[in-house]
C-alpha cells in the first residue's frame, strides 16, 4: 500500500503507517548506489505506541546503509528509467518474516531527514498475512581516527555493515566456539558476494553488483570482533539484530 510521496522537501513530516507491515518498498530518484557522503539522507523508524512506550528500529541511520543491510540475503535492488527519469527501487525488510504486530492506536513511523529537494521518494508498506512480535533493529559503532584497534561484542547481532574499510587492515572475529578468524577488506567483500550474489538488477539483468563503499557480511555465531586500523580514517560499523516488539 502506498503511504507517501515526498519531493521538494529537505526535512519532511513523519510518515505514518497504520497497518502492520513487514517491509518498506522504496522507489526514489536518489541514487542508492552512489558514494556515501556526509550529506546523505538519514532514516529513523519506530513503533509509536498508544501507551507512549515507543520502540525504535533505527535512529538517524544513513538511508544507503539501511537499504543495503535490509535487502541482504533476500530482496534485491533494481533500477528503471521511466520517461527519461532514473529510479532506484528497494524492498527493505523491517522484520525477518511477517508483519509487525500493532495494538490499537499503534503506528509505524518513518522519519526521513536531510533530503535533496530535487529528489522524489515514493514509500509503500509491504503487507503480510502473518503478524510477528519482532522488528529488525540497528546499532552504530565507530572506530575513531586515534584508535589503533577496537574490540566490539557482537554476540546478539546477525549482520554487520562496514564503511570506511580503507581505514582498516583486517577484522579479527572470535567465534562462539573460541576460534579466531581474520579477514581483510577484500575477504569481507568476497564473503558478501558469496552470501548475497544478487544485489542489484539493472535493465532486467541480475549481476554481482555491490555498493563500492559498503561491505555487508553475516556475523551469526560471532561473539566479538576486533577492528585493526591501517590509517587515521575512521571506520563505521553498523549492526543488525532482532528486537522483541511485545507491548510493554
Amino acid at each position: 500500500m502506498k503511504v507517501a510521496t515526498l519531493t521538494g522537501v529537505i526535512n519532511p513530516e513523519d510518515v505514518s503507517i497504520t497497518k502492520g507491515v513487514g517491509g518498506i518498498y522504496l522507489k526514489t530518484t536518489y541514487d542508492l548506489m552512489g558514494l556515501l557522503t556526509t550529506d546523505d539522507p538519514l532514516l529513523t523508524v519506530w513503533i509509536e505506541r498508544g501507551n507512549g512506550n515507543n520502540q525504535y528500529s533505527c535512529t538517524n541511520i544513513p538511508l544507503k546503509i539501511f537499504a543495503h543491510m535490509s535487502v541482504f540475503g533476500g530482496a534485491s535492488m533494481w533500477k528503471t528509467v521511466e520517461g527519461g527519469v532514473t529510479y532506484f527501487h528497494a524492498v527493505c525488510e523491517i522484520t525477518q518474516g511477517g508483519a509487525v504486530a500493532l495494538e490499537p492506536n499503534d503506528t509505524i513511523k518513518l522519519r526521513l531527514a536531510n533530503l535533496d529537494p530535487d529528489d522524489t521518494f515514493i514509500i509503500c508498506g509491504m503487507e503480510d498475512p502473518d503478524d510477528i512480535q519482532e522488528i529488525l533493529a540497528y546499532d552504530q559503532k565507530t572506530v575513531l581516527t586515534d584508535d589503533v584497534s577496537r574490540n566490539l561484542r557482537v554476540a546478539n547481532y546477525g549482520l554487520m555493515a562496514i564503511t570506511g574499510a580503507l581505514g582498516m587492515s583486517e577484522i579479527r572475529m572470535t567465534l562462539e566456539n573460541g576460534r579466531i578468524v581474520s579477514m581483510t577488506p577484500d575477504e569481507l567483500r568476497a564473503t558478501q558476494v558469496d552470501n548475497d550474489p544478487v544485489l542489484l538488477v539493472q535493465n532486467g539483468v541480475a549481476g554481482h553488483v555491490f555498493h563500492p563503499s559498503i561491505i555487508v557480511v553475516p556475523i551469526v555465531g560471532v561473539a566479538e570482533i576486533e577492528v585493526i586500523k591501517s590509517n587515521l580514517d575512521p571506520v563505521y560499523i553498523y549492526l543488525q539484530t532482532e528486537k522483541s516488539t511485545s507491548p510493554q
